[in-house]
């Protein structure tokens, strides 16, 4: 019989190099650096910067959060000076929110706070309490140490004080270190949360007085803006009018810039933005260019180079201050059922941005749309800055600038603007025939651009 051989395994032998990382058997050796040895080093950063500003343009989402429970148009947000998710809320319905933005939920609501228009509100320094004031001629002071069980009934909030005015208040800002706060009305009036009259009045002229605010450095200024076209700024201490400068239009918004005491900025309704220094109002320091509609709100970030505009083209707009001369905004934000903006912030950790706006709601967004909110490890964020470096250098190159210029803009807001350049455009061209022709015109500084007269 035939009897089969047995079968032999295979064997596979491998034999894997191994070194004790402890043990440093040879230097490290240098990258030599020296531009011969590479010489399409240019090309390949040039590739790097054009991917990261087409990364930067798609995945920017600044949209973040919408908080729809207002039943009327958000009149006024003002942030809590201690708690950076704290933010009051004031609309058209006489209603107040304690908005806790962290959370996403409302740490309080008082829905009869004012008869009418509620229309300003601010936070005491120490947090403490806020005042509101309306058109039912009322300011009211409210505390936000309330207990919860009072929170959960809001019919039981009352109002700590309240203090009678005699005719409609528009704005209030509080000082930031006395325990006194200022209305603007048909007059401005100095108020002591201990008094229920005010202690000071001043006008300036007849006419209505529509937003007042503190200076946050300079406790004793005051800045205004009133319906007759003019800014004015007053002194507390020396009880009397400083300076008021004349603009071609009414200005709806001022505010001060938190870092340069003397700077501030008016929302106007040429939908310009004007940054004026409050030394010398017969000119002004930069004019922000952008709203193809009145600018309705402005707002300093907390570094004071940067500022945000909403405006009634429904658009919220994010300048650069050291590059206002380009006459272009850093960002445009916008919303499919956003409508006009009346009000925005800059939170005080300068990483978001609010607004409130006439369809009842207030969004949050990115102040810079395209980071990560999460938190990035070493080498994600060195990843980040090493991209930045290469926008910043090639950041002149025609196909890199044209991406870094668009921006998500709606239709309405495009032929606007088309047909504010065709107007400008043929502006200067009759300039240039008429003097080719002999006629001498008379050309406007852009430093004086909008203004028409200064008192002091």
């Amino acid at each position: 019989f035939f009897s089969p051989t047995p079968m032999v395994k295979a064997q596979l032998k491998v034999k894997a190099l191994s070194r004790n990382p402890l043990y440093q058997d040879s230097a490290a050796s240098a990258r030599n650096l020296k531009p011969k040895y590479h010489p399409f080093e240019k090309s390949k950063e040039y590739t790097r910067a054009l991917n990261a500003i087409k990364w930067e343009k798609l995945f920017a989402k600044p949209f973040i959060a919408a908080f729809d429970d207002h039943v009327d148009t958000v009149q006024c947000i003002a942030k809590h000076p201690t708690m950076l998710s704290l933010v009051g809320v004031t609309d058209c319905a006489g209603e107040i929110r304690l908005w806790d933005i962290a959370n996403r939920r409302v740490a309080m609501h008082i829905p009869s706070a004012h008869k009418g228009i509620a229309t300003s509100l601010t936070f005491s320094p120490d947090g403490a309490a806020f005042f509101s004031c309306g058109k039912d001629q009322t300011v009211k002071m409210w505390t936000t140490q309330t207990s919860v069980q009072t929170r959960s009934h809001a019919a039981h909030i009352k109002p700590v004080a309240e203090y009678l005015g005699e005719a409609n208040f528009d704005c209030i800002s509080h000082h930031e270190r006395k325990s006194e706060f200022v209305t603007a009305g048909i007059n401005l009036q100095f108020w002591d949360i201990n008094r229920t009259r005010p202690i000071h009045t001043f006008n300036w002229g007849d006419e209505t007085i529509n937003v007042c605010s503190y200076n946050r450095a300079e406790h004793n200024l005051v800045l205004c803006c009133m319906r007759d076209r003019a800014v004015c700024v007053y002194d507390a201490r020396a009880h009397q009018a400083a300076q008021k400068v004349y603009l071609q239009n009414r200005s709806n918004s001022v505010t001060w810039n938190p870092m340069r005491p003397m700077d501030f900025a008016v929302g106007n309704e040429d939908s310009n933005v004007y940054i004026f220094d409050s030394r010398r109002l017969d000119k002004h320091r930069g004019l922000l260019r952008g709203h193809v509609d009145a600018v309705l709100s402005v707002d300093f970030s907390p570094t004071g180079r940067e500022l945000v505009s909403g405006g009634f083209d429904k658009c919220l707009r994010l300048w650069e201050l050291e590059d206002w001369d380009k006459g272009r905004s850093r960002d445009v934000y916008n919303a499919k059922r956003m409508q006009r903006v009346w009000t925005c912030v800059w939170t005080a950790d300068n990483n978001f941005v609010l607004c409130g706006s006439d369809d009842c709601n207030m969004r949050l967004w990115k102040a810079y749309s395209n980071k990560p909110l999460k938190k990035l490890k070493f080498s994600e964020q060195r990843a980040l800055e090493y991209n930045d470096k290469l926008k910043e250098r090639y950041k002149h190159f025609p196909e890199i600038s044209r991406i870094a210029k668009q921006r998500p803009v709606p239709q309405p807001v495009k032929k606007a603007q088309r047909t504010r350049h065709i107007m400008y455009g043929a502006k200067n061209k009759k300039e240039k025939r008429m003097a080719a022709h002999g006629t001498e015109i008379e050309k406007e500084q852009y430093r004086k651009r909008g203004i028409l007269a200064v008192e002091k």
